[in-house]
């Protein structure tokens, strides 16, 4: 799976076998004993996802892993005191504006202050780190949310693709052709000034429609 903050990404998304029963999933772990990530590896594994990790602690790791591929989930842990805040990772994400779902999981309580930072950050406290079915859950609806922000950011893509090249074969069209919104011209391509001998410079709030129709033609517009 890919975060769709650039053209290869979103070209990477649009292709991916989304049906699978098996989804592969990407994640950051940061501040994890090795033994912790790989019991998290296997959790996630239960869940119908095939997790990929890489296990960081400082905020070159991070960043540099930032930059090698894309990453569909972070999960942080104080468990080894990391060098790497998850209030800096955060800031990092938000320099990049990458669009990375990124949890904190911890049993410890928090202030609501504490909470409420966090938060504002992005970073999602979850506290059931001793509670397995729960994280997963957590980790899985994280996830499914993600999928569905990209799904929605490559539908927009085409529309706006599928867009351009509508404009582009409309304006190459040798029939006129021009678009109305309540009686006024929003647009016309250069046929459409051809044909009726004006100026291509001309403000399109100058045209009036009235003017360029018979009066039967007037007639068939107001029934539209």
């Amino acid at each position: 799976m890919v975060n769709l903050n650039s053209m290869d990404e979103l070209n990477a998304f649009s292709n991916d076998p989304q049906q699978s029963t098996d989804q592969s999933v990407s994640a950051l772990f940061i501040g994890f004993s090795r033994e912790s990530a790989a019991s998290l590896q296997t959790l996630m594994l239960s869940g119908n996802t095939s997790p990929r990790y890489k296990l960081i602690n400082d905020i070159d790791g991070f960043s540099n892993s930032l930059s090698e591929r894309s990453w569909d989930i972070i999960l942080y842990s104080n468990e080894q005191v990391p060098l790497l805040t998850a209030e800096r990772a955060a800031e990092k994400l938000q320099e990049l504006n990458k669009d990375i779902p990124f949890l904190f999981l911890t049993d410890a309580y928090l202030s609501e202050e504490d909470h409420s930072e966090l938060l504002t950050k992005g970073i999602r406290p979850i506290f059931t780190q001793s509670q397995p079915l729960l994280t997963l859950m957590y980790i899985t609806q994280e996830i499914e949310q993600l999928n569905h922000r990209r799904r929605c950011r490559l539908l927009e893509y085409q529309l706006e693709k599928c867009e351009s090249q509508i404009q582009l074969l409309t304006d190459d069209l040798r029939s006129a052709v021009c678009y109305l919104a309540e009686n006024d011209i929003t647009y016309a391509n250069e046929s459409f000034f051809y044909l009726f001998g004006l100026d291509l410079e001309t403000p399109l709030d100058e045209i009036s429609i009235d003017t360029l129709i018979t009066p039967l033609q007037k007639n068939c517009l107001k029934r539209l």
